[in-house]
C-alpha cells in the first residue's frame, strides 16, 4: 500500500510538525513507493526519525532510500528492521552521513557488509541481531561505534569550550536559557506528533 498522498505533500512542504515518521507494518513499500517517499523527503530539515520496519523493503529499495536520505540534514535515526535488505542495501544505508542510530535487525546482512562498519566514523549504534553476522564481529563493531560517539562528544565539547570561553556570565545564562527552551520545545513537538 503506497504512502498517502496528503502525507507526501506535507513532507514536500517541509511541515515542521512531521519530525518522527512511522510507516512500518501497515505499508508494503515498493521501490516506486520508496522513490516517492525520498522525493518528498529530499532536503527536509525537520524529520529526525524514520521507521520503515516490516515494510517489504529489498536491496534496490534500500539503495534508493539511502540516496534520498543522504540529502536530509537532520535525520539521525532509521529503523528498517524485518525487511529483505541484503549486503548491497545495508552498505548503502551505512553511508548515510547524518545517521547516528540504525536498526537493521532481522534482514539478510552478512559479515561481508557488516565488516564495513569497522570503517564507519558517523554511526553511534547499529542493531544487527537476527542477521547472519558473527558475534565476534558484532563486538568489534560495537567498540568502533562507541569510539565514534566518544570522538564526536569530545569534538563538541572542544567547540563548546571555545565558544563559551568568549562569553560573559550574562551571555552564558542567556545561552543556557535558550538551549533549555529549545530542548523543551522539541520535546513538546515530539509528544504532540504522537
Amino acid at each position: 500500500m503506497p504512502i498517502p498522498r496528503d502525507v507526501l505533500e506535507r513532507l514536500k512542504a517541509q511541515d515542521q510538525q512531521l519530525t518522527a515518521l512511522d510507516f512500518s507494518r501497515y505499508y508494503h513499500l515498493t521501490t516506486a513507493d520508496i522513490r516517492d517517499l525520498t522525493d518528498a523527503l529530499r532536503g527536509n530539515p525537520h524529520v529526525v526519525e524514520l521507521v520503515l520496519c516490516d515494510s517489504e523493503i529489498d536491496d534496490e529499495g534500500a539503495c534508493f532510500l539511502a540516496a534520498g536520505l543522504s540529502t536530509m540534514p537532520s535525520l539521525v535515526e532509521l529503523d528498517v528492521s524485518a525487511n529483505h535488505i541484503g549486503n548491497a542495501g545495508a552498505a548503502a544505508l551505512f553511508r548515510v552521513p547524518t545517521l547516528k542510530f540504525l536498526n537493521i535487525a532481522a534482514n539478510s546482512v552478512t559479515d561481508e557488509a557488516a565488516q564495513q562498519l569497522l570503517e564507519n566514523t558517523t554511526l553511534h549504534y547499529v542493531r544487527l541481531n537476527g542477521n547472519p553476522v558473527d558475534t565476534a564481529l558484532v563486538a568489534k563493531i560495537d567498540a568502533q561505534l562507541d569510539s565514534n560517539e566518544q570522538r564526536e562528544l569530545a569534538q563538541l565539547r572542544n567547540e563548546l569550550n571555545g565558544f563559551v570561553a568568549d562569553l560573559s556570565l550574562e551571555e552564558l545564562k542567556l545561552a543556557l536559557a535558550a538551549v533549555k527552551e529549545s530542548v523543551q520545545t522539541q520535546a513538546n513537538k515530539a509528544v504532540s506528533a504522537m
